[in-house]
């Protein structure tokens, strides 16, 4: 049980973190900024947008400092 106690408030500190930087992007920049096409798979239905980026930049490196080094081992 402690383990998934550990696991649930790393994720929730990781959603405080991303919701936190994608609200000052939101603050800092215009809405057409933020809904601008950045990537799109040929149709296959994922679009990703600049707004999509910014959680996407930070999401690696918040697992791996917040996650990662206390994960099990196998």
């Amino acid at each position: 049980m402690l383990h998934s106690t550990w696991l649930v408030d790393s994720i929730r500190t990781i959603h405080e973190e991303i919701r936190d930087a994608v609200v000052a992007a939101c603050e800092d920049s215009s809405a057409a900024d933020l809904s601008r096409v950045v990537e799109d798979s040929d149709g296959d239905g994922d679009t990703i947008y600049a707004v999509d980026r910014i959680s996407e930049e930070i999401l690696v490196e918040l697992i791996e400092r917040n996650i990662a080094p206390g994960r099990p081992s196998s």
